[in-house]
């Protein structure tokens, strides 16, 4: 059975490896307060500092806004160490590698890299998934095949224009019912491409109209649609 020294230095193992081995993936489970976020950094200082690698070229994805606000504080709080003193030290936590530091390299050296990766702080990819998302559709938009201007839109944005889409797509479909000939046209070229018809929608709609529905009754199936 495992004894108490010996779960302490398997946690240790695991914390220097998270921090040190970059070569490798590692899955954490951890439970809140358990230190996650301080052997991101960790990991995060092995590639900037002791790797040298260009901030730029990171991506740190979190869950939610307050997550990556919180990691990109805690990582400017040690750049800012680093670039003033060329380590990491905390006298509170000696014992703790992640808080107590020094680099192979030259103290002339870390500090460079470490102010170079203060100066890309504030457009490094340390974000939602959402955003980083989005940061990808702005740098390629065209291959994503979008518009080249994209733009993020907050839930009120969003509920107002799936209102709209809906409003939109049922008006269409009542003047389709009610033998629009623009509507028609309208219809035949959203379809384009597609086995299906304006007359064949038509059609459908005079079978659902005569069996006692109206259109308004399939705003739900409308947005059903929109969301999927």
């Amino acid at each position: 059975m495992p004894t108490i020294d010996t779960a302490i230095e398997r946690d240790a193992q695991s914390r220097r490896l998270i921090a040190s081995d970059t070569q490798n993936s590692w899955f954490v489970e951890a439970g809140a307060g358990s230190g996650k976020t301080t052997q991101l950094v960790a990991r995060l200082i092995t590639l900037l500092i002791e790797e040298g690698m260009p901030i730029e070229k990171i991506a740190a994805i979190t869950f939610n806004t307050a997550a990556a606000a919180e990691l990109t504080t805690r990582l400017r709080r040690t750049l800012d160490e680093i670039y003033r003193t060329g380590r990491i030290e905390d006298p509170q936590r000696p014992d703790d590698p992640s808080r107590n530091r020094s680099f192979t390299a030259d103290a002339a050296t870390v500090k460079e890299r470490a102010g170079r990766a203060v100066a890309g702080l504030p457009g490094a990819a340390i974000e939602t998934l959402h955003s980083f998302s989005l940061r990808l559709l702005k740098q390629f938009p065209l291959q994503a095949g979008l518009p080249p201007t994209v733009e993020k839109v907050d839930d009120v944005q969003a509920q107002f224009a799936t209102a709209v889409r809906r409003e939109g797509a049922l008006d269409l479909l009542t003047k389709l019912a009610e033998g629009d000939t623009e509507a028609a046209l309208r219809v035949n070229e959203l379809c384009s491409g597609v086995n299906i018809s304006a007359d064949n929608i038509a059609e459908a709609l005079q079978l659902l109209i005569d069996n006692g529905m109206k259109i308004s009754d399939l705003s739900d199936i409308i947005a059903w649609m929109d969301e999927n």
